[in-house]
């Protein structure tokens, strides 16, 4: 029995007896009685040797031992979470360096010339920042000034800076003779031109205005610094004047606008019939499948080939470089077909009539031999000059060597090529191979 107070009886039988003065015959039988005594006996300690104890009695040590337990091992629980964290951290790491350095290895070269800029008060423009003065200083004063800057008076190299630096100045010039000093000079020797870096001028590449250089002033040691800017002194017309040249020019602008639109609608009505079948014939060369048309947004697929159509700007050989990087390279047009799907496509994302592509065709390695990027010839039999090109006709730029396509204002006329020079900025095609088997390109 487990309660700590156990009860106990003991019986005691009293035998009663009857009167003795009584009648024997009423005498009752022996009735027997019992009395009941209750002993309180206190509850016996557990057997030490071998009894089995029937409630756990951890001392106060015991706990803190099995709660210094379990928190030893939650400690090393969290310490190996941590440390395999800290090894996939490290791994993760790595795979992202590895990323990281991938990505700036593949970034096209053009992003470098995107994301430059000048400090404050200087203009981009190309590969080089311009300041543009406020003050009146010297020549040889106005060079110390840049010098400070880290910088020199301009030196003009291309004809794209010179025309830069005109329409500049025309803007910010006050006045015809509000002109601007340039980093050259014949100060060393008379007649000898020479650039603030020790070039010579080129003698074939020079923007001299009409009649100079003269020397103009030998008294003051002559005219030995160069100057550039012209804007055009105000016409003095009378309002009357004025106002009969504006009513002209508007009123021959509207002949024009109008001889252009009746021009217009005529093309338009002869050639409805041809951009209904065109149409046709450009959606039933679509690719067929819906996921290969969702895809399209970058590279577009056509025939067995992958074209790139560009919305920069960059040279010849820049671009070409920009394709390369896509491991493909500057279109070659080597069918029909293939020039007609350019000349539709051109048609819908040229800007204007100027806004024309680079593709792989040049004769920079020799005048007149047209070679493809591949190498190899341009077929005379197989080609698509547009009306009097290829015409080389900026000779003074070192020659038009390059091949630009495009025709904003028809969708039938595939005579569409023109050579230009290899530096002017253009936008692009890429083109290359699709994987067969493959309803889209594959980046």
């Amino acid at each position: 029995m487990t309660e700590p107070d156990v009860l106990y009886t003991d019986l005691a039988f009293v035998k009663s007896r009857g009167n003795a003065g009584k009648d024997a015959a009423s005498t009752e039988p022996e009735t027997n009685y019992a009395s009941l005594k209750v002993v309180k006996v206190q509850s016996q300690p557990p057997d030490p040797n071998g009894a089995k104890l029937t409630w756990s009695k951890f001392t106060t040590e015991r706990k803190a031992l099995v709660a210094f337990g379990v928190l030893l091992i939650s400690a090393l629980v969290a310490l190996c979470w941590v440390a395999y964290q800290n090894v996939q951290l490290k791994k993760n790491h790595q795979q992202l360096l590895s990323d990281h350095d991938e990505l700036k290895n593949s970034w096209p070269a053009t992003q470098e010339s995107i994301c430059r800029r000048c400090e404050t008060n200087w203009e981009l423009e190309g590969e080089s920042c311009y300041y543009f003065s406020e003050i009146y200083l010297t020549w040889e004063s106005s060079r110390r000034f840049c010098q400070r800057e880290t910088a020199d008076l301009v030196k003009i190299d291309t004809y794209n800076e010179q025309r830069f630096l005109q329409l500049r100045l025309k803007d910010i010039m006050s006045s015809p003779e509000d002109k601007f000093w340039i980093g050259l000079s014949d100060s060393q020797q008379e007649g000898q031109w020479l650039w603030v870096d020790g070039s010579r001028l080129d003698s074939s590449f020079k923007f001299w205005g009409r009649n100079q250089p003269d020397n103009y002033q030998p008294d003051k040691g002559g005219e030995d610094c160069v100057r550039i800017g012209a804007k055009l002194a105000r016409s003095k017309f009378t309002t009357e004047r004025k106002a009969l040249v504006v009513f002209g020019i508007l009123l021959i602008s509207a002949l024009v606008a109008l001889r252009w639109l009746a021009h217009q609608i005529v093309q338009l009505k002869r050639n409805h019939q041809q951009l209904l079948s065109d149409n046709e014939e450009l959606k039933n060369s679509w690719p067929a499948t819906q996921e290969s048309i969702r895809w399209r947004i970058t590279w577009e697929l056509e025939g067995e080939s992958c074209y790139y159509f560009s919305e920069s700007f960059l040279t010849w050989e820049r671009s070409r470089e920009f394709c390369q990087h896509q491991t493909a390279d500057l279109v070659k047009i080597d069918t029909l077909k293939e020039q007609r799907f350019l000349q539709l496509r051109l048609k819908d994302i040229m800007s204007s009539p100027w806004d024309k592509f680079w593709i792989g065709l040049t004769d920079s390695q020799q005048e007149d031999q047209w070679l493809w990027v591949d190498g190899s010839r341009l077929d005379s039999s197989f080609k698509f000059w547009a009306r009097g090109e290829p015409n080389n006709y900026q000779p003074e730029e070192g020659g038009e060597d390059c091949v630009r396509i495009g025709e904003k204002d028809s969708s039938t006329n595939v005579q569409n090529w023109f050579d230009k020079v290899c530096a002017v900025p253009h936008r692009w095609i890429c083109e290359k191979a699709a994987q067969k088997g493959l309803p889209r390109c594959v980046l």
